[in-house]
């Protein structure tokens, strides 16, 4: 197994370990390894033919260098390079313009008495 992949794995490992110094240790030399590689491509890109192929080398190399010169703080974060148009919803639900803020919640029905349950006196 090629280094790349295997340190990706090392990584998520390292944080379901909770061992968050190693983790971003092993994140740093991914961005080094992708950083290489993208300056590598940048070299040899006159060497693609005009095409298809050197359109899709292009758009991977501006994600990567999109991805790689983001910070903590930026907006409009890449979160995926296979798809690049995932957003991250951190607070709260996704909402469209139309829809209302709370129009309909769903209550837990399996700790409440069965009298309360459909808002009913006890008869």
């Amino acid at each position: 197994m090629p280094a790349a992949p295997r340190l990706a794995v090392r990584v998520g490992r390292y944080a379901h370990a909770r061992q968050f110094k190693r983790m971003r240790k092993a994140l740093r030399q991914l961005k080094g390894y992708a950083g290489r590689i993208r300056r590598d491509l940048r070299r040899h890109l006159q060497e693609i033919p005009e095409g298809g192929l050197r359109d899709k080398v292009l758009e991977a190399l501006w994600l990567v260098g999109r991805r790689l010169g983001q910070g903590s703080k930026s907006k409009d974060k890449i979160y995926s390079l296979h798809e690049p148009e995932v957003d991250c919803i951190s607070k709260g639900k996704a909402r469209t313009l139309s829809s209302e803020r709370a129009a309909f919640r769903a209550t837990p029905m399996m700790g409440t008495p069965w009298h309360r349950r459909w808002n009913k006196s006890p008869s």
